[in-house]
């Protein structure tokens, strides 16, 4: 079956990089109701795909979209941490698709994942990420708080600003010299980076766009290291 999900630019860029070489996929998070991964194997229908998420429920939740809509002998979802050591031999991804995730981990945590998902990824493969550049307007907010020694940022989740239950979100916002020092020091050869704003959506079935647009960092990077 064909997902029917709206569509994101920065999505269909890391999609768009996959090809019939690409059989072993890595897609680090759940993409919101599994509309990556389904639209990978849209793509490809001879490749396999393996998403890690943190949240034992978001597991849950996820393979009952996947089963219901006849994805789930193609696409596993794994409970794993892309900071710590993974359960796979070096150079086993032929791809690895990293959108909007990496930005909620600090400094150290950041360096350990890049690390890993150099070691898993084949040498000459692509590795697409999508971070939050450090020009989005939350770090503009007035209750922002930056901490240097981990490099992520305290602000409010747009969704509660104006409620009398105000969330907080942490994450690290990136310039283009900083994710590229982070990539580089990994063993990435940036291929290119991009710098844009998106109107990303606030739900997991992408019916409610947030309040306001992103501004996004997006890098296609190669595993040059043997």
């Amino acid at each position: 079956m064909k997902s029917n999900i709206t569509k994101s630019i920065s999505e269909t860029n890391g999609l768009n990089n996959i090809d019939e070489s690409c059989i072993n996929i890595l897609s680090v998070g759940i993409s919101t109701a599994c509309e990556a991964e389904m639209k990978m194997i849209d793509k490809n229908n001879k490749c396999k795909v393996i998403a890690t998420t943190i949240d034992n429920e978001g597991i849950v939740f996820s393979n009952n979209i996947l089963k219901e809509k006849g994805y789930d002998k193609s696409i596993t979802i794994k409970l794993e941490d892309v900071s710590k050591t993974m359960p796979y031999n070096d150079s086993y991804f032929d791809f690895i698709y990293a959108r909007l995730v990496l930005h909620y981990l600090d400094k150290t945590n950041l360096k350990k994942a890049l690390n890993e998902l150099r070691r898993v990824l084949k040498v000459n493969k692509k590795l697409y990420i999508v971070v939050r550049s450090n020009k989005d307007i939350a770090t503009t907010l007035s209750d922002s708080v930056y901490d240097e020694e981990t490099n992520m940022t305290k602000h409010a989740d747009y969704k509660t600003l104006y409620s009398n239950n105000v969330k907080y979100i942490y994450r690290s916002f990136h310039s283009k010299e900083n994710i590229t020092n982070y990539l580089e020091d990994a063993g990435f050869t940036i291929k290119y980076i991009k710098e844009y704003d998106e109107h990303l959506y606030s739900d997991f079935e992408r019916k409610e766009k947030s309040l306001m647009t992103s501004s996004l960092l997006e890098i296609l990077a190669i595993n040059n290291v043997k």
